[in-house]
């Protein structure tokens, strides 16, 4: 599983109460992880009963438990809290991805897209835009937005203009760069246009 710090920005995209815990990036197939019940999204923010305000905190908690026991992982997804109990494991080999193909050009994110098998593929960051602020790169493949799957840059144009209809502040895309690590990275869409 790929984790990343929860950051003010994301906090308010994942309508969070605070910018603490462990934002669950990317969760590989049947590990444990998965077999836990945990998914992409899911903001991890206890361990065995004890809290998890940063990254940090959580990889030093697992690094001291031992492979294959049992933990209870408090979770807060789509802003209900959960509770699943994973079985540790060793630490999984990176997975690479394919570059998608075609082309295509879509919202005012600061990025311009072109449509990929794995959905919208960033081919540029413009300067100073808060996409690039947000280490945003080309061949980053975007998979969801706020939550919901993007196959093509129209997709993506459709959820950013929803949330902006309803008067969002930001949106959260989950993405996935070129050597197969995924994260989430919230734009502010005052900022972004």
């Amino acid at each position: 599983m790929a984790i990343q710090p929860v950051t003010k920005d994301l906090a308010k995209g994942l309508n969070l109460q605070e910018a603490k815990g462990a934002l669950v990036a990317e969760v590989n197939a049947d590990a444990p992880a998965e077999k836990g019940g945990l998914k992409a999204g899911d903001v991890i923010v206890a361990v065995a009963g004890k809290p998890i305000e940063t990254v940090r905190d959580l990889t030093r908690l697992v690094a001291d438990q031992d492979p294959d026991s049992q933990v209870e992982v408090d979770i807060v997804r789509d802003g209900e809290a959960l509770t699943r109990t994973v079985r540790l494991g060793e630490m999984p080999v990176e997975r690479h991805a394919a570059m998608p193909a075609k082309a295509d050009d879509a919202p005012k994110l600061g990025i311009a897209l072109r449509d990929g098998s794995d959905g919208p593929v960033v081919v540029a960051v413009e300067d100073g835009s808060e996409a690039a602020k947000k280490g945003m790169r080309p061949g980053d493949v975007i998979l969801r937005v706020d939550a919901m799957p993007v196959d093509d840059a129209q997709a993506l144009a459709d959820a950013v203009a929803a949330a902006r209809a309803d008067k969002k502040q930001s949106v959260v895309l989950h993405i996935q760069s070129e050597r197969g690590r995924k994260r989430f990275v919230a734009l502010q869409l005052d900022k972004a246009a």
